[in-house]
């Protein structure tokens, strides 16, 4: 089952890229639930103050929970501005 969390940055500032990005990487040395696949960043196209974070997930039964990882990945980016945390779960894919 693939599953997915979704966490977004609102910042009523511009974010520094550096910021942002330094201390994701400082999170991915941490060790992890099994099943991570990939942890990617994305920024707004147009707004440097939104940003988001995908963490995708493959494991035998999908999780409803938000993940040990991604509640600290949430928690470290408060500094920046409004959390939003979800988590996804694939229906289907083509």
């Amino acid at each position: 089952m693939k599953w997915m969390e979704s966490i977004t940055i609102c910042s009523g500032e511009i974010i520094q890229h550096e910021k942002v990005v330094g201390l994701l990487v400082q999170l991915e040395k941490l060790p992890s639930d099994e099943g991570l696949k990939k942890i990617r960043i994305f920024r707004h196209h147009r707004l440097d103050n939104e940003w988001g974070v995908q963490i995708d997930w493959e494991s035998e039964k999908a999780n409803t929970d938000k993940s040990t990882l991604g509640l600290q990945i949430a928690e470290t980016l408060k500094e920046f501005g409004l959390i939003n945390h979800y988590v996804w779960v694939e229906e289907k894919s083509f």
